[in-house]
């Protein structure tokens, strides 16, 4: 009913929307809860059944199985409420007390976390961002694909021949291990381990990126090198191509610990850097894409409060100077005159 956006946003504006999810969230991580609850020993969970169950003791019903009706009510698309089926209804009307319930559990109105507003505003524009989804030109995507899998077919027939990898394609993590265990021993240097376990009290050999790249064998650095091949044609392919003839619609999340977002299925906050899957991405007809980049912004804010705190901020002045802060104590931890690391910046010592 897009007749009733006004009406949605007004209400937002004038903080008129609050949710349930977003005030625990907030309560959480203000306690360093967000991602392990002390008091029940594992994460919280923050859907609505859990926070029903938290708060008032009881378990609702009829969240779970394909039949559950939070996922069929599409089904009821343009039909009257009075002709809706019994158990539709029921369900709508147990979800809205729950969470008025679950709401004066946590304090009501005089409660509510100071943000909220702005928390609630951020929600909705990620979730209408999600709803419109993202698009992708077919002729990149096509041009990406093709490379990606040049490079993973000429760099499997060398690690075929060198033992890494079956005929199927799958690694031979044994004859890997053993490998990265002897380039380590040859650098005179114990190969990281993982946790030790049960099965393996020492731990096992690792063989992610990191621990090939640092092994110096060129045969490890090669199979490191397609790591990063095989992640996006594994987990970006796919949905590069869908976006050629449908959205992308991507699930957003308002709050993570840090009081950032995060973004899933896929994570487009964070595509890979590297050119390929960002070049994929195409605006709809009649609009582009705009980049907007503050410099050093949580860095400017940080000295703004420094000075509101406590009169003064090193970190202000040194932005007023046109001082790259990071650089700065790049330079101090060299104990080099910040000229000087200045005029070497590009240097990998300096980086």
């Amino acid at each position: 009913r897009p007749q009733l956006l006004e009406l949605v946003v007004d209400a937002y504006e004038a903080d008129r929307v609050v949710d349930v999810q977003i005030i625990e969230q907030l309560n959480l991580i203000s306690r360093g809860w967000l991602k392990f609850d002390p008091r029940t020993g594992r994460p919280p969970d923050l859907s609505l059944a859990g926070l029903t169950a938290k708060y008032t003791g009881v378990k609702l019903e009829g969240k779970d199985g394909a039949d559950a009706w939070r996922f069929r009510y599409h089904e009821l698309d343009g039909m009257p409420l009075d002709r809706w089926p019994e158990a539709a209804t029921e369900y709508a009307l147990t979800d809205s007390i729950a969470t008025l319930k679950v709401f004066e559990r946590q304090g009501g109105i005089k409660d509510l976390p100071p943000t909220i507003g702005d928390q609630m505003r951020a929600a909705l524009a990620l979730h209408a961002m999600g709803a419109w989804g993202i698009r992708t030109n077919a002729a990149s995507v096509e041009t990406f694909k093709a490379g990606l899998k040049l490079r993973l077919d000429t760099a499997r027939v060398e690690l075929q021949r060198i033992g890494f990898m079956r005929d199927d394609g799958s690694e031979d993590q044994k004859v890997i291990r053993a490998r990265v265990e002897n380039a380590y021993a040859q650098l005179g240097q114990a190969p990281p381990r993982s946790s030790p376990s049960k099965t393996h009290p020492m731990g096992q050999v690792k063989i992610d990126a990191d621990t090939l790249e640092q092994s110096h064998d060129p045969d490890l650095l090669l199979l490191a090198s397609i790591s990063q091949d095989q992640t996006e044609w594994g987990q970006w392919i796919p949905v590069l191509e869908r976006g050629t003839h449908l959205p992308i619609n991507p699930r957003w999340n308002v709050l993570v610990e840090s009081d950032r977002t995060s973004c899933q299925k896929p994570t487009l906050q964070n595509p890979p850097r590297r050119e390929g899957v960002r070049d994929c991405f195409e605006p709809r007809p009649g609009n582009v894409f705009v980049s907007v980049d503050w410099n050093a912004a949580e860095l400017r804010a940080l000295a703004q409060i420094i000075i509101d705190l406590y009169g003064h901020s090193s970190l202000a002045e040194a932005f007023k100077n046109d001082l790259d802060p990071h650089l700065a104590m790049g330079a101090n931890i060299l104990g080099i005159p910040y000229e000087e690391a200045h005029a070497r910046r590009k240097e990998p010592e300096i980086q």
